[in-house]
This record gives structure tokens, sequence and C-alpha cells, in this order.
């Protein structure tokens, strides 16, 4: 499998509107120019016969050498029989609930403002409701 194929310049000089919208740097990494113009680092994979597909992050964000560094952790993660998508969830609950056992005020505080945050969304009057 060939990897580490795309240069720095390449990533830089993708846009929306050249002929290909994507580029592949091998080994289930490719860049994708979105319409909105921003290029996100994308990392396909297959799990236990099930196709995925999880970003990286945007460049200039995240380099291509820490996309590749990133999708190297993530074919390691594979080949140990764990995917790399839920490892990152279940990585996030343990932080929120290492979060809420450290000080319960903050978490208290974030979860009231997260409320309000849905609360807003729920009653914005430009949100036609089915």
């Amino acid at each position: 499998m060939a990897m580490n194929i795309l240069k720095a310049e390449q990533v830089k000089a993708l846009t929306y509107q050249s002929t290909k919208k994507s580029l592949n740097d091998g080994g289930g990494l490719r860049v994708v120019a979105k319409s909105n113009g921003k290029k996100i680092f994308e990392f396909s994979y297959t799990f236990q016969s099930v196709r995925n597909v999880t970003s990286l992050g945007s460049y200039p964000t995240v380099s291509l050498a820490l996309a590749r560094t990133k999708a190297k952790a993530y074919r390691d993660l594979i080949e140990q029989g764990i995917n790399p998508i839920e490892k990152n969830k279940d990585d996030k609950m343990q932080k929120k609930r290492n979060c809420k056992k450290k000080s319960p005020e903050i978490y208290a505080k974030l979860e009231l403002k997260s409320f309000k945050s849905q609360s807003r969304e729920d009653i914005n009057p430009n949100k036609s409701v089915l």
C-alpha cells in the first residue's frame, strides 16, 4: 500500500473548483475540499466488515504531517482490534466523568450552559417543528 503520496503544496493548492475535490495520501488518509472552502482530512477504514470514515480535522489547523500521525495512530488501534471512533467516544466520556468528579461545581455550570443553549435552539422561531 503506497503511503505519504501527497506534498504539503498539493494540499494547500486544493480547491473545491479543481477537477479533483479530494486527494489521497494512502493508508486511508485523504484531504477533501468542501464547497464552503474548507479542506478536511478524512480517514477511511474497515472495522469488523463495516466501512467507516472519520474526520481528523481541518487544514491548516491540522497539517499534513499531523494528519498522517493521527492516521497512523488509528491504523495501530485497528491492528489491536480497537475501533478508533468508539475509542474516541469512550475517551470523551471518561474525560467528562473525571471532570464531574474533580470539580462538580464547574461541571454543573457547564451542564447548565449546555442546557440553556439547547433550550434557545428549541425555541428558535425560525426552525420548523414537525
